[in-house]
């Protein structure tokens, strides 16, 4: 299942903001208890249900739980007061809209002003630990690599004078940085253990560092562009190192948190209803069919490549006698069975990856996973192009995809195949939009009550 904290905050400060939600729904309930009206207790479940809601648009919009590296303690103020006067206010607008009596205008006026003192006193005290935590203990610190030019003195002396920031400075040598070294680089970021490289924003437009910009999918590295203070930069997530500009080199819309958690509460939505509704009645019938028609078991499981290559366990009806055939499936093929021919032909093999939805491996539209076997050879022909196989893997597998979509979808015959399969791939990771994956489901869902040719 999706872990709460890949929603909103990394996974090592989420016992921080745990204790301060615990806090927050205790005052809260406190407060519903002190004046205990018998209709509002009736209403207990829709109340919390509110509260969580409030809570999490106030948040999102106050950025209240963001810590970034240089957060100072004026902008967490500033937040924390942001946060003090949405929640109240959204809180009580779903109060006044679902009719359930308003415990905010009933409770009296110093017990909410203690109540968001002690939320504004635990926000800055956990905002304290956190800065401790990084500047004391390697598990929250990161090591980081500046590539120099005329703008980095100033950010390498922030970077070492400010160790509540928790970034470690390592040096490279020079040479290292050149194309024809683009392997000894990646290896020595490995044994370094490097996960954030600093690049000065001129060298993003130059043809000749475009590699350097490939090491976000290529190591899965934070790759941040930096600036002087005078730089025109357009961007909602600038941070100031002194009087240096750094933001993030984003190369999909998905890197946004906000974008992403609308993505997954969909996954979870739309996969959720598929199990419900369509899978829960039609396993018990392709699961006897399967094995009236053949020996084997009911699910095909198949070690695929996911987010950032990480190999996952891909579900799938068993559509094929059992062999240790790892061969595309061709046209006519003689290892897929009677009811197999069924199942690929409606894509109704498929169904089962939307556990793999649930449980956080996949999305429901993204590119398609392939073979470990498949995927490496895939990535050693597409070296020889200008085509970045591996950015495909910055995002969530999909059960669809863009590429599918488009006719791109089955046997590889040759390699436009796959160059457009890729082409498509990278299309949608640059250019995601939740219209687009719409779109993508509909087409999908068109697509199978037509047939599609290469669907065997």
């Amino acid at each position: 299942m999706y872990k709460l904290e890949s929603l909103i905050i990394p996974r090592n400060l989420l016992p921080f903001f745990a204790t301060e939600w615990f806090i927050f729904f205790t005052l809260n309930i406190t407060l519903i208890l002190l004046k205990h009206p018998l209709d509002l207790i009736s209403q207990t479940t829709e109340l919390i249900v509110l509260i969580i809601f409030s809570w999490g648009i106030s948040s999102l919009i106050s950025d209240v739980y963001k810590h970034e590296r240089t957060l100072i303690y004026t902008k967490t103020a500033v937040r924390s007061l942001l946060f003090s006067i949405l929640y109240p206010l959204f809180l009580s607008l779903f109060l006044f809209l679902f009719e359930i009596p308003n415990y905010l205008i009933n409770t009296k006026p110093y017990l909410l002003i203690l109540c968001f003192i002690i939320i504004f006193l635990t926000r800055v005290l956990s905002f304290t630990i956190v800065r401790l935590l990084r500047k004391k203990h390697s598990v929250f610190q990161k090591k980081v690599f500046v590539i120099e030019s005329k703008k980095s003195e100033p950010l390498i002396e922030y970077i070492e004078s400010n160790s509540y920031t928790g970034y470690k400075n390592i040096a490279i040598a020079p040479k290292l940085l050149e194309y024809q070294n683009f392997g000894k680089l990646k290896k020595t970021i490995s044994e370094l253990e490097i996960s954030v490289i600093f690049i000065p924003i001129e060298k993003a437009f130059d043809r000749n560092f475009q590699h350097m910009l490939d090491l976000k999918w290529e190591k899965n590295l934070n790759i941040q562009l930096y600036a002087n203070y005078d730089y025109p930069v357009k961007n909602a997530y600038v941070d100031y190192f002194g009087l240096v500009q750094s933001f993030p080199y984003r190369s999909s819309p998905l890197e946004i948190d906000f974008n992403r958690t609308i993505k997954k509460l969909f996954d979870l939505f739309f996969s959720f209803s598929i199990i419900l509704l369509i899978l829960s009645w039609m396993l018990p019938i392709i699961a006897l069919l399967i094995k009236i028609d053949s020996k084997g078991p009911v699910f095909f499981i198949q070690k695929r490549n996911g987010l950032n290559n990480k190999v996952f366990r891909c579900f799938k009806f068993r559509s094929m006698t059992e062999n240790n055939d790892l061969t595309q499936v061709k046209k006519n093929d003689k290892r897929i069975t009677r009811i197999g021919k069924i199942l690929r032909r409606t894509s109704i093999d498929e169904f089962p990856q939307f556990i793999n939805v649930l449980k956080g491996d996949m999305s429901v539209v993204g590119p398609r996973p392939h073979m470990e076997i498949h995927n490496v050879n895939y990535s050693k022909h597409l070296k020889k192009t200008t085509h970045p196989f591996q950015q495909r893997h910055s995002i969530k597998p999909g059960i669809t995809g863009l590429a599918q979509v488009r006719g791109f979808r089955g046997e590889i015959k040759g390699e436009s195949d796959i160059i457009n399969r890729v082409k498509y791939d990278i299309f949608y990771v640059k250019h995601w939009t939740f219209i687009l994956d719409i779109k993508i489901i509909l087409r999908t869902a068109i697509n199978l009550i037509r047939g599609e040719e290469k669907a065997y």
